[in-house]
């Protein structure tokens, strides 16, 4: 996922990505933009 990402995640972002399509978690809320490709973000 960190290799996948071009670099944007690091590697703490990549394993919340993974573990929210794991269990169908669609939406998170941040303020990190780099999550914007993989989940939707509510800021």
């Amino acid at each position: 996922m960190c290799l996948d990402s071009g670099g944007e995640l690091n590697f703490n972002d990549a394993l919340l990505v993974i573990g929210a399509k794991e269990y169908g978690i669609e939406w998170i809320v941040s303020f990190d933009s780099d999550f914007d490709e993989f989940l939707k973000r509510l800021s």
